[in-house]
């Protein structure tokens, strides 16, 4: 006994025997028959149940103009994107506070570096600032040595001077 069995309408290669379909299983002819349900099957020929028509009332209601039938599958799945979408600020959230975190440790690192370079900024001018005074102090000793020396040049310039002046005029006419 075979049956044969369609899976498209084409060529022969597509079509399937069912007792080659229950040889793969372990299944043979005989079985079938001594199966009691396939036997009450034989048996009794089947009826087909003809549901009952609907009537006016019995019609799915449709939907107002605008309003669209929902089903409880977009809710779950909205839920579950909502759900995903929470856990995601969360992340996002914790990341933002981490990099903002990060930012203050460096404008603080960043400020404490700048107070350290601005101590040593004004350490260093003022070291310079000394070093200066010195020289000038230094400059200022040598020119008020020289100063003196000059005063007392002057000085015995001008006492020879007046003792020059003081001096009896030779006679400059000559006489012949």
């Amino acid at each position: 006994m075979s049956f044969l069995v369609d899976t498209m309408p084409s060529t022969d290669e597509d079509q399937f025997f069912v007792s080659e379909i229950l040889s793969l299983f372990d299944v043979d002819d005989e079985c079938w028959l001594t199966d009691p349900a396939m036997e009450k099957a034989q048996t009794k020929p089947s009826k087909v149940e003809q549901l009952p028509t609907r009537t006016h009332r019995e019609k799915t209601v449709t939907p107002r103009r605008g309003r669209r039938v929902t089903s409880p599958q977009p809710r779950i799945r909205n839920k579950g994107k909502i759900e995903q979408l929470r856990r995601e600020v969360a992340t996002l959230e914790a990341e933002l506070a981490a990099l903002q975190h990060t930012e203050e440790k460096r404008v603080e690192q960043l400020v404490t570096r700048e107070e350290r370079r601005a101590k040593s900024l004004w350490k260093i001018v003022a070291m310079k600032q000394s070093q200066e005074r010195e020289r000038a102090e230094d400059r200022n000793k040598a020119l008020k040595r020289l100063l003196t020396a000059q005063y007392a040049l002057t000085s015995s310039l001008s006492g020879v001077l007046s003792e020059w002046t003081s001096l009896p005029t030779p006679d400059t006419s000559v006489r012949i």
